[in-house]
């Protein structure tokens, strides 16, 4: 059975791509680190696709982010 997986909005998918190019982490690097695929991130980031919360906070681990921040 698979994760639910809930829409990202555009804000937060700004707000992804914003930190990780703060924090000098390629999406491949951070594909790596979260155990995704660079093309998943890059969705991610132009939500355009679903993200579970367990990913959410994988993510937002791996970026060093406060949950207030995604």
């Amino acid at each position: 059975m698979s994760k639910p997986r809930r829409s990202i909005s555009p804000a937060q998918a700004a707000r992804l791509k914003a930190l990780r190019r703060e924090r000098g982490i390629t999406q491949e690097r951070l594909a790596e680190m979260v155990g995704r695929t660079e093309q998943c991130i890059r969705l991610y980031e132009n939500a355009r696709l679903g993200i579970s919360p367990q990913m959410l906070e994988a993510l937002r681990k791996a970026l060093g982010a406060g949950s207030s921040h995604l």
